[in-house]
């Protein structure tokens, strides 16, 4: 009879684990359900996400995401896998994205994030499995070391993509820290523009330049660019002439628009 009950209390026991395990993988489908119904979400000039949804059998949530090739190609990630996969166990370890993290964790599920061109259709995965959620969430980093990194991140992606065409007769060439500021460097063709007249307009241009940073994904980056106390500069430059124009956002002036 001891035996029996014995027994019957680890049933108990095993079962009360498998209810607990259960609810937790039952109230991360409902978050992902509830997030799911506000997709499309609009993320700025990198795209759209497109659903969330979790997968029973492999036991992951999977993110979907349009990408625009302009400002983020399929090869580009392909190129630099390591860093978009930094990149995303980055993005958990901010404040936001922490729950979700735990959820994740507490019903043993791991992170598979799709990412889809929108004029080509090729696709390009990101994985992260529930031992590496795990350890984003055992060894978190400083506000400073994750803001750093992911801006680190953010520039191997962008050069990545360079050079390409801005506009007609312009074309980015490379992003850089150069200690002080963020530099986006544009080579202008001399024939299409007159470097003079750029010196002149600047102020014209900076103030244009501000309906940009009402983007979702440029308030993210200026926000990256603010908390390591740095400053945004958007270069002109001619080869021929070897002379430049910057339109220069000073750190105090980028706190108006970070997010």
């Amino acid at each position: 009879m001891k035996k029996f009950l014995a027994i019957l209390s680890m049933l108990v026991i095993l079962l009360g684990f498998s209810s607990c395990e259960n609810q937790n993988v039952t109230k991360l489908k409902r978050e992902i359900e509830a997030a799911d119904k506000q997709c499309p979400v609009n993320m700025g000039m990198m795209g759209d996400m497109l659903s969330l949804k979790y997968d029973d059998k492999a036991k992951e949530v999977q993110l979907y995401f349009s990408l625009h090739d302009d400002m983020m190609s399929i090869d580009a990630l392909r190129n630099n896998e390591n860093m978009a996969l930094q990149s995303m166990k980055l993005s958990f370890s901010r404040g936001e994205s922490k729950e979700m993290l735990k959820q994740m964790i507490n019903a043993g599920a791991g992170l598979t994030v799709i990412y889809k061109s929108a004029s080509t259709g090729k696709t390009f995965k990101v994985k992260l499995s529930l031992d590496d959620l795990k350890d984003i969430k055992d060894n978190p980093m400083s506000d400073s070391e994750i803001n750093r990194l992911l801006l680190d991140n953010q520039l191997a992606m962008e050069n990545s993509r360079c050079p390409y065409i801005v506009d007609e007769g312009m074309e980015m060439v490379k992003a850089y820290d150069d200690g002080e500021n963020i530099v986006y460097a544009c080579r202008i063709d001399e024939e299409m523009y007159d470097i003079s007249a750029l010196q002149y307009a600047q102020s014209e241009i900076k103030n244009n330049m501000k309906d940009i940073f009402k983007d979702p994904l440029m308030r993210k980056q200026l926000g990256l660019i603010h908390s390591l106390g740095k400053g945004f500069t958007y270069r002109y430059y001619g080869e021929s002439s070897g002379q430049s124009v910057d339109i220069t956002f000073s750190n105090t002036e980028l706190s108006r628009y970070a997010k």
